[in-house]
């Protein structure tokens, strides 16, 4: 009787661990989009101006820290950075000022930061 019970529960288990037919069945290549790629209404997302902003405010904020120095508060940064965008028209917007004020503030404090 045990030996019977262990074949059954082996049979069982055998059956079980089979692969479902749905898992053998090759996967058909049909394209997405069979007639036309999908046409996106969104503009792309320009980062370039933040990034530009970011290095011209590094290198002013670089540039304008002494060792040691007070880091200025946000509200400080902001007129600079205005100031700062209106020398190119290509660079008078938010983005960019944004860009230069965080770019400014990480500049500085690598610059008041280190030791010599």
């Amino acid at each position: 009787m045990n030996r019977s019970l262990l074949l059954s529960l082996g049979v069982v288990f055998l059956v079980s661990c089979r692969p479902t037919p749905s898992a053998q069945q090759p996967v058909q290549d049909s394209p997405a989009f069979p007639d036309k790629p999908p046409v996106v209404a969104a503009r792309p997302v320009d980062s370039l101006s933040y990034d530009e902003g970011f290095q011209s405010g590094y290198d002013a904020g670089a540039a304008a820290a002494k060792p040691h120095a007070k880091i200025p508060s946000d509200d400080e940064v902001q007129p600079l950075a205005a100031a700062a965008s209106t020398e190119d028209p290509a660079r008078d917007n938010n983005k960019w000022r944004r860009g230069w004020a965080s770019g400014y503030l990480e500049g500085f404090r690598a610059r008041s930061l280190k030791v010599k």
